[in-house]
Order: structure tokens, then sequence, then C-alpha cells
């Protein structure tokens, strides 16, 4: 008698979902003293960096749209990592 066989498991395509986004162009600005324009741009990012920073206010151009805004991820300077609640305001 001749073994039962096994089926071969169906291989189907994965089909990823497309995500949809939207493309924004975003800034942040500080001010600062520096020896040269170099040295401004390394303090900038150091204090961009830590996660100590209260740098959390952006300006967001949303691509196509002239609706400039200025979202701060942390108004009353509670929580510097940025996932308080944000404050968005047109500018």
């Amino acid at each position: 008698m001749p073994a039962a066989s096994t089926p071969a498991p169906s291989i189907r395509p994965t089909l990823k979902q497309e995500v949809v986004t939207t493309p924004y162009r975003i800034i942040w600005e500080i001010e600062l003293d520096a020896d040269d324009p170099v040295h401004a741009a390394r303090k900038a990012l150091a204090l961009h960096r830590d996660p100590r920073s209260w740098a959390t206010v952006f300006t967001v151009h949303p691509d196509g749209d002239t609706q400039v805004l200025t979202v701060d991820l942390d108004p009353k300077h509670l929580d510097p990592s940025g996932n308080g609640t944000p404050r968005v305001t047109p500018v």
C-alpha cells in the first residue's frame, strides 16, 4: 500500500498594503553664538541630539500646501522626549 502523501503547502504571495504618506519639510531654528559656521552647526547638532534638550518646536511645511504650521511637541515643558500632547498652530 503506498504511503499517504502530504499535500504541498500553499504558496501565496504576501501582499503589502501600500501606505500613503505626505512629504513635509521640517525646520528647526536656533540662535546661538559660535566661533564660525561649522562650530555653530556642531553646537546646534549637540543640542538637538541631547535627550534632555527642550528643542521641541518645529516649523512644518506640508508639501503642496500653503498652510505652514508650528508644531510644539512639548508646550507645557513636561516631557522633552516629544511624546507629550503637542500644540499645532498656523504660522
